[in-house]
């Protein structure tokens, strides 16, 4: 983001440049009850095609420059730092490997739903996985889009990654007492 007059003429540019977003909605993530319970798995899927696996026992550093840190020397090593570890693979790839029973996609662009009928179907499921986008503007990839069941839309304007992690994990948490 400080180098976004440089970064405009990339592909994608809206894409890119963001590792804030992924930090303060992986802070919400793992600071969340149903994290601590054992019941949620975090994954990135990098816009270069690599998945970072979140271990939920995972403290990432609160200040967002450590947190840059971090994710460089992932990215240095190509493996693993701690509780973190980075491979090469598409988001299908790793779809694939975790079977989950329906994959969701959260969009401005898809079907209405609100909160609690969102939370209400993935409780019905063992294994839901939802997709949801840690970019400042933008849609998703097709082949991104490809990948998810249902694509819902829970909110009549954009949401900020965070937001819409956050609130999605307190409705399952009141769903699941």
């Amino acid at each position: 983001s400080y180098h976004h007059w440089a970064m405009r003429y990339l592909p994608d540019s809206m894409k890119r440049g963001r590792p804030d977003i992924v930090h303060f909605t992986l802070l919400e993530a793992l600071g969340a009850p149903l994290n601590h319970s054992g019941k949620l798995r975090v994954w990135v899927s990098t816009y270069d095609g690599y998945i970072i696996e979140v271990d939920s026992r995972t403290r990432l550093p609160r200040t967002y420059e450590r947190f840059k840190g971090l994710v460089e020397k992932l990215y240095a090593t190509s493996g693993s730092e701690g509780l973190l570890r980075m491979r090469k693979a598409s988001l299908q790839a790793l779809l694939a490997e975790i079977k989950p029973d329906t994959v969701y996609l959260l969009s401005e662009e898809g079907e209405k739903i609100d909160w609690d009928s969102l939370g209400m179907m993935m409780a019905r499921n063992e294994k839901p996985t939802v997709l949801v986008g840690a970019f400042p503007h933008s849609s998703f990839r097709p082949e991104t889009t490809r990948l998810a069941e249902r694509i819902f839309s829970i909110y009549d304007r954009p949401l900020e990654a965070w937001v819409v992690v956050s609130r999605l994990l307190c409705t399952l948490e009141r769903i699941q007492k």
